[in-house]
């Protein structure tokens, strides 16, 4: 064997070996990086469906609020209007003619506006029970403050009444 043939191919090895390392470099940080950007889509996809859930729970929450807000509103009309009305139409009856027909008729209405009165302070607690299942600490002492409020002022409105009887 001649020095010639001998040297070039050990160069021949050498660039052969030289090319395949940089070659198995390169598949192997290509490999990883494709795992990485694999792990990474999955985790943003993980991410977004959690972040979607959590939207539609919050619009969920958003929406029964909305919902007992305006039952809160609605309930303090209701009450009110009826609370007047009825005792209004029934005082003024009673002092055009203050008869003992009239005076009946006075007190059926009394006890007809307690009774729609409670009807809709009972229903609108029950309503209120419901929200207390989807709402946090902060809101539960404020909705707890809120139904001891007004069975205080149910409570004020009945003896009102029994004493207008």
């Amino acid at each position: 064997m001649d020095l010639t043939t001998v040297l070039s191919s050990g160069l021949l090895a050498v660039i052969i070996n030289v090319i395949g390392v940089f070659w198995l470099k390169e598949r192997l940080k290509q490999s990883i990086k494709h795992e990485y950007d694999r792990e990474l889509e999955q985790l943003k996809k993980d991410l977004e469906f959690d972040l979607n859930r959590k939207k539609k729970l919050y619009e969920g929450k958003l929406s029964q609020y909305k919902k007992y807000y305006a039952l809160m509103d609605g309930y303090s009309q209701k009450s009110r209007k009826a609370l007047f009305e009825g005792f209004q139409t029934g005082v003024v009856g009673l002092l055009q003619n203050p008869s003992e027909e009239n005076t009946a008729k006075y007190i059926q209405q009394i006890l007809a506006l307690q009774g729609d009165v409670s009807d809709l302070f009972l229903t609108f607690k029950t309503e209120i029970n419901g929200l207390r299942l989807e709402a946090g600490e902060g809101l539960l002492l404020l909705l707890d403050k809120y139904v001891e409020k007004l069975e205080l002022a149910q409570g004020k409105t009945v003896n009102f009444l029994n004493w207008m009887n």
